[in-house]
């Protein structure tokens, strides 16, 4: 009865040392970001962090008024109250050449100027017109180009190359 007992024991033993060993079958993490603010909208996660495509532009239509090849993007406002602060302003903020965003990499001669939605020219470090907020969901509009230095209008030269750029923006409700 004993060795009974013993060998059953080392059976089941043996059943479930297989779940022991068993192979990574794949893991992961899952890491949450975000930040609780004192406004009367929230910023949707889609449009909080963004990466515009700009392409590949012509060094000689960069010149061209007819020629701004526009990235538009759009900044998303959601679950907005408006019971107390009923507009928004927006202020782009990075580091600056010639009044235009930086360009960062391997190119000179221009840099990215934003426009609102209307068309008019958006000033780093400036807070924009306001816009009245609606209640519910809100669509901050922009256009992205580049556009030539004023050294590089000069010297009729945009050196070739890739590039990036980035811009903070932070939102003010008055």
């Amino acid at each position: 009865m004993k060795l009974k007992s013993i060998v059953s024991v080392m059976a089941c033993s043996m059943l479930f040392a297989g779940s022991v060993f068993a192979a990574d079958e794949g893991t992961g993490t899952v890491k949450f970001e975000g930040s609780i603010i004192d406004a009367p909208c929230s910023i949707s996660a889609s449009t909080q962090n963004q990466i515009i495509p700009m392409g590949a532009i012509s060094n000689k239509s960069i010149f061209s008024k007819d020629g701004k090849l526009k990235s538009n993007f759009t900044i998303k406002l959601e679950d907005c109250t408006n019971a107390t602060k009923k507009n928004v302003t927006i202020t782009f903020s990075g580091p600056a050449n010639d009044g235009l965003l930086a360009l960062e990499g391997g190119t000179s001669g221009a840099g990215i100027q934003i426009d609102d939605s209307y068309g008019v020219p958006m000033v780093l470090g400036t807070a924009s017109a306001q816009t009245l907020l609606l209640p519910g969901e809100n669509y901050l509009k922009f256009n992205a180009y580049l556009k030539p230095t004023t050294a590089a209008v000069s010297a009729e030269d945009i050196k070739p190359g890739n590039f990036t750029a980035t811009a903070t923006f932070a939102l003010n409700y008055p």
